[in-house]
């Protein structure tokens, strides 16, 4: 075990800890002056970040805003048509054909969605007299 020097008692050690923090995306200007003492360039580096962090999230933002947008229009869009449909009014197939073309599905989904609603309303018109039917034996 290695022998540590004596200490006097009028010799005394001090430690010094600093902190600092700040709010926000940028320190105040004393320590961003410090900054460029460490680093070259350290505040303008540091300026620059920042900007580029905020132009990101403004883009983002944007994006976000469009695509909630469009979402919306194309739900609106949707409910429409399934509301046009759903009101009675017979989806033939030429208008089967536009609906498919306009929404990027199928002239079949637009049909069977006017038949399964026609065979529920007839079901709910005429359920006990349908149910009397007897089948014919094969």
């Amino acid at each position: 075990m290695a022998k540590q020097p004596a200490r006097h008692p009028d010799q005394t050690s001090k430690q010094r800890v600093v902190s600092a923090q700040w709010q926000g995306p940028l320190p105040p200007p004393d320590a961003l002056a410090h900054f460029s003492e460490i680093i070259p360039n350290g505040a303008e580096r540091i300026m620059r970040m920042v900007e580029e962090e905020q132009a990101h999230r403004i883009s983002y933002e944007k994006a976000h805003l469009i695509a909630v947008s469009s979402d919306t229009r194309r739900g609106h869009y949707i409910g429409l048509a399934i509301s046009i449909s759903a009101i009675g009014s017979a989806v033939a197939t030429a208008t089967a054909l536009r609906l498919a073309r306009a929404f990027g599905t199928t002239p079949g989904f637009w049909l069977s969605l006017q038949a399964t609603y026609d065979t529920e309303e007839i079901l709910r018109d005429h359920g006990d007299a349908i149910a009397h039917i007897q089948p014919l034996a094969a």
